[in-house]
């Protein structure tokens, strides 16, 4: 359930030109109570967050397992916005141009079966279900950081007061981290539409890594 809203800590983003691209579908529909950029001092910070933070030690979790995900972004004029690359089938955004709204597409789960030689091999994906979703990742972190691909100044910390992270709420986190940081990408002259298949998404110690594939 989302959390109440008198829970919810009310921050100011040091950073405000790195405006909240409106959203268009999460199908994860994960939750955190709040988040700020990833600043040395901060006023404001909850007393003791980053002694807290800094000693988390949790093994490296993977994050997606079996789960395929793909960032859709939408812009404000389709049709002007992407342009062909010469001859390829791959298209670039035209520098003018604006994101209307970004989300996740439909996820889908990788399945497994036994193949002749009696080893695992990949079968037909199927639908994800909210189950997938609720997998814990962390059970006694208050705080994480989601670390940006494009550098850690664009990162971010998040809190969930009850310390329990799952698949759904780290996958929330991150594409509110990316509304926040694509605008701001660049790939052959503009706007980074092409990058949006998740590679992998990996946690450890409290810090949340991910990248984009093509």
């Amino acid at each position: 359930m989302p959390p109440n809203a008198s829970e919810k800590r009310k921050r100011e983003d040091p950073n405000p030109e790195l405006e909240l691209v409106p959203i268009n579908d999460d199908p994860f529909c994960g939750t955190f109570d709040a988040s700020w950029h990833v600043e040395e001092e901060e006023p404001g910070e909850p007393p003791r967050m980053r002694e807290e933070w800094e000693k988390v030690s949790h093994p490296r979790v993977d994050v997606l397992g079996d789960i395929s995900v793909v960032l859709d972004i939408t812009f404000e004029d389709e049709v002007s916005a992407r342009k062909p690359i010469g001859n390829l089938l791959n298209e670039r955004v035209d520098k003018q141009a604006k994101i209307h709204s970004m989300g996740w597409q439909t996820p889908r789960v990788h399945t497994w079966k036994t193949g002749p030689d009696g080893k695992k091999e990949l079968g037909e994906m199927r639908r994800f279900k909210i189950k997938d979703g609720k997998r814990v990742v962390i059970k006694d972190c208050k705080y994480i950081a989601v670390v940006s691909s494009y550098g850690d100044d664009n990162s971010r910390l998040y809190q969930r007061n009850d310390g329990v992270w799952h698949v759904c709420d780290i996958l929330t986190a991150v594409l509110d981290l990316e509304r926040r940081v694509r605008p701001q990408s660049e790939w052959v002259g503009g706007i980074d539409s092409h990058h949006v298949f998740m590679d992998y998404v990996e946690c450890k110690n409290g810090v949340v890594s991910y990248g984009f594939g093509s």
